[in-house]
């Protein structure tokens, strides 16, 4: 740490506005290596944020950046980029930190044209070579992708981390059910930052960054108390002058991909897989990082599959969270790299750590298209397993579950962690929340998923809907512990499956996976008491199931915790299983030698 901080106060820096092309002035950070490159020009590397482009240190913090400001988020990320030979460059997107105007939506089209206009000033800059690699993490890797479809001549290349490709149902409402405490949390944040007051941000985060941090640093465009009394005036102005959207009044709102929020806009105007052919046709090489814990491993997917075409793309997902840490109880292992094998070039190498209670042998898998195998699935067999597999039932089976909305996973979630830096992901209790569960008999051998697990499922609702949520376990017989793989979830009304071709969201999608639209038009009520079929993908793992160990498929009909409950009284669900109504888990096994 002290290593990346004095590199902070050795950087060369300077702070200054841009002004865009209808008069607002975006705050814009340039540092640059502390040690000079031969010929004067360095590759730029630009970022834009949401997220307070640099924070003020408290002392006696801001001593070891010899008083300069420095971002929080990117911290060490940006020291290795100096380290390296390279600028960063950073903007305060508009309507937020000390930029002014206002933030009308993520990503919206006027944030957009300002990444072009900002890319000339970066290449019209002494110190320019002409050549831009944009990135960052979460928001900023979205704004990444935007910038990619503008096609600007000067980019050159994209590293994305923990980047949402379908804003709908990769992260607000997954499976047609609203994401209430992650959109809370980030509406709070977005708050606290866009008006400068920590004190605002959601207490479980708030007094640790009041501690080290003042709040977003001023832009100070010269030397002397002069200037910097003219940065304080301007950041209070800024500040005065932001008006942001609503993202928890939307999340309140929205249930439909064609549903307009209160401001009157709609999912699809902000999520980057719609404009999928224009990121493609721009050709640039994308590295993706992202971890199996964290909701973004989908979307690093479908990028790979349908925007990373260049060659030079990769995708390295990790056992991490959003924040980048580990479950602190996983062992995990990383497969063998690809960076000293010749690859063809439409060949796109894909490297994982695979998680479990004990790490298992095998090769990496490198695919040309990470939809073989059907549905994200990796080459490889489909097993089945549990006591909802339909083979051998020869009579209806039913299990009743009453949804009891005070009762869902204890612990730390994968929600939560997305805004709680410093927190693993830790689930406990699983035994003690009520789900139905349906646990496969013990393993032979190793079992190794790498992939989206299916499920399909035959519910019934005592009204006109049903929430299904679906967590996969690995259970230690021995010991009678549970632990957490992965998870997903759907709305009964939304199960209809649907073409994809043609839908903006759809043409984006991995093929072969069942496809939602999510519209409201598409909305099928359930008759109370009648079994509909309910098909959806869990959330993608590469996980390895020990010998003598159980797989455990938990199913609940709220996570209250974590979701809104839209529904009100008593609901029980009901899950069948018959001749005809084959409800299952399928689970993609990369490499078996034992039965499930």
């Amino acid at each position: 740490m002290l290593s990346v901080m004095r590199t902070w106060g050795a950087c060369g820096h300077k702070s200054c506005y841009v002004r865009m092309r209808d008069g607002v002035d975006l705050a814009c950070d340039v540092l640059l290596p502390s040690q000079p490159s031969p010929s004067g020009k360095y590759t730029a590397v630009f970022f834009q944020t949401r997220y307070m482009r640099a924070t003020e240190l408290r002392w006696p913090l801001r001593l070891l950046s010899r008083g300069r400001a420095v971002d929080l988020v990117n911290l060490e990320l940006k020291a290795a980029l100096l380290n390296g030979g390279y600028a960063v460059v950073t903007v305060d997107v508009r309507g937020t930190g000390a930029s002014h105007g206002q933030w009308r939506a993520p990503w919206s089209l006027d944030e957009r044209r300002d990444s072009v206009e900002v890319l000339d000033f970066i290449v019209r800059q002494p110190w320019s070579d002409g050549q831009v690699l944009v990135g960052g993490k979460s928001y900023e890797g979205g704004a990444a992708l935007f910038t990619i479809a503008q096609r600007h001549p000067a980019v050159i290349g994209a590293f994305l981390e923990n980047v949402f490709w379908d804003m709908f149902a990769d992260l607000a409402v997954p499976g047609g059910i609203a994401n209430r405490s992650f959109v809370v949390d980030w509406g709070a944040w977005c708050r606290a930052m866009d008006e400068n007051r920590l004190a605002l941000l959601p207490k479980h985060t708030r007094l640790g960054l009041m501690l080290i941090a003042r709040g977003c640093a001023p832009v100070v465009d010269g030397e002397g108390p002069a200037a910097e009394r003219e940065g304080r005036r301007a950041l209070a102005a800024a500040v005065a002058g932001h008006r942001s959207w609503g993202a928890v009044e939307a999340g309140r709102a929205v249930r439909f991909t064609d549903q307009p929020d209160p401001d009157g806009l709609v999912v699809n105007q902000f999520s980057p897989c719609v404009f999928a052919s224009d990121i493609a046709a721009a050709r640039v090489p994308i590295s993706l990082v992202t971890g199996w814990l964290d909701q973004s491993a989908t979307s690093a997917l479908h990028i790979l599959h349908h925007a990373a075409r260049a060659p030079g793309s990769e995708l390295l997902v990790g056992p991490w969270s959003h924040i980048g840490l580990l479950d602190n109880r996983a062992e995990a292992e990383r497969k063998p790299g690809l960076a000293d094998m010749e690859l063809p070039a439409d060949r796109m190498p894909v490297h994982y750590y695979v998680m479990g209670w004990r790490p298992s042998p095998g090769g990496i898998t490198t695919v040309a298209d990470p939809a073989a195998g059907g549905g994200g699935r990796p080459a490889g067999s489909t097993a089945e397993v549990g006591a909802l597999a339909a083979s051998g039932v020869d009579a209806a089976v039913r299990w009743e579950h009453s949804v009891e909305t005070w009762r869902h996973p204890k612990g730390t979630s994968r929600y939560e962690v997305m805004l709680q830096p410093m927190k693993p992901l830790r689930y406990s209790y699983l035994r003690s929340c009520g789900h139905t569960a349906f646990t496969g008999p013990p393993l032979a051998e190793a079992l190794e998923v790498v992939g989206a697990p299916g499920v399909d499922l035959w519910v019934s609702s005592s009204d006109t809907d049903a929430d299904v949520f679906a967590y996969l376990e690995d259970v230690d017989p021995a010991s009678g512990k549970a632990r957490y793989v992965t998870e997903g979830c759907m709305r009964a009304s939304s199960r209809a499956e649907a073409d994809p071709a043609g839908d903006p969201r759809g043409t984006a999608q991995l093929p072969g996976a069942p496809f939602h639209t999510f519209s409201r038009a598409a909305a099928a009520p359930l008759r109370p008491g009648a079994p509909e079929r309910v098909r959806f993908e869990m959330l993608p793992t590469a996980y390895s199931f020990a010998p003598g160990h159980c797989v455990r498929l938990a199913l609940a009909g709220a996570d209250a915790k974590h979701f809104y409950v839209d529904h009100e009284g008593p609901r029980t669900i009901w899950f069948h299983a018959a001749p005809g109504q084959p409800s299952c888990l399928s689970l993609p096994v990369l490499k078996s030698s034992g039965s499930a």
